[in-house]
C-alpha cells in the first residue's frame, strides 16, 4: 500500500523555504572563508531538509509566488556553491598533481643515488 505524504501549508512550506535560504546562506559564507568542512556539514543538513520540501497544493497567490521566488535565489545560490566547490577541486587536484609529481621526482634521483 502506498502511502500519500500530504501536502504542507503554505506556511510550513514558507518556513521550511527560509530555512532552506539560511542554510544555503551560510554554507556560501563558510565556502567564502575556505571552511570546508562546514561547508560540507551544511550540505548534509541542507539535502536532508530539501529532500523533505513539498509545495502546498492551495494558498493565496502571493505565498506561491513567494515560494517560488524563495526556490529561484536557492537555485541560485546552489549555482554559486557548485563553481565555488568546483574550484576547490580543482586546487585540490592541482595540489594531487604537484605532490604525485615531486613523489616521482624523489624516487628517480633517489634511485641515481643508488647506482652511483
Amino acid at each position: 500500500m502506498i502511502m500519500e505524504i500530504d501536502a504542507p501549508s503554505v506556511d510550513e512550506a514558507s518556513a521550511l523555504c527560509d530555512a532552506l535560504f539560511t542554510q544555503m546562506s551560510n554554507m556560501l559564507v563558510a565556502a567564502r572563508a575556505g571552511d570546508w568542512p562546514g561547508v560540507i556539514q551544511g550540505q548534509t543538513r541542507y539535502i536532508e531538509q530539501m529532500q523533505s520540501l513539498r509545495m502546498p497544493d492551495s494558498g493565496s497567490a502571493e505565498a506561491r509566488e513567494y515560494l517560488e521566488r524563495q526556490l529561484k535565489g536557492l537555485t541560485s545560490m546552489e549555482a554559486e556553491l557548485t563553481t565555488l566547490l568546483n574550484a576547490r577541486k580543482a586546487q585540490l587536484q592541482e595540489v594531487l598533481g604537484d605532490v604525485g609529481t615531486r613523489r616521482k621526482l624523489a624516487r628517480s634521483y633517489g634511485h641515481r643515488q643508488h647506482l652511483s
